[in-house]
């Protein structure tokens, strides 16, 4: 069973590696309102590219930038929490308001980016488990 959800978390890894290389990876609201299970959620390449950079740079934080207003407050929490649950650590995730509407942009900051952004967040070191 362990090897099944490293080689789901992999594949899409793999390509959304590739895709942050030329910025922010992008959620759409249309995507996020597929069913959703943990099954689903790791495969997603978005959601497998942010965590696999998290797991290769152990300092590194997910910056989430969200719609402002309720729904995207509602929309946001509920993600941070589904990554909480499938192992990120919710210190390493910082939400951030005024993102485009209909959509969450996820970008992995290295520390030096995250400690220019916020003098005052912590760094810990992480890693995440193999069964979800």
């Amino acid at each position: 069973m362990k090897n099944r959800y490293r080689l789901l978390l992999l594949v899409p890894a793999l390509f959304a590696s590739a895709l942050s290389q030329a910025g922010p990876m992008i959620m759409t609201a249309a995507e996020w309102a597929q069913p959703r299970n943990g099954n689903a959620l790791i495969r997603h390449p978005v959601l497998a590219g942010s965590v696999a950079q998290l797991i290769e740079q152990p300092q590194s934080r997910l910056l989430l930038r969200y719609p402002g207003g309720d729904e995207g407050k509602l929309w946001v929490h509920e993600l941070k929490a589904w990554l909480v649950a499938l192992g990120v650590e919710s210190s390493r995730i910082e939400l951030r308001p005024g993102g485009d509407a209909q959509q969450i942009s996820f970008q992995v900051l290295d520390t030096q980016q995250t400690r220019s952004k916020s003098k005052t967040s912590t760094q810990k070191s992480w890693v995440i488990e193999e069964e979800f």
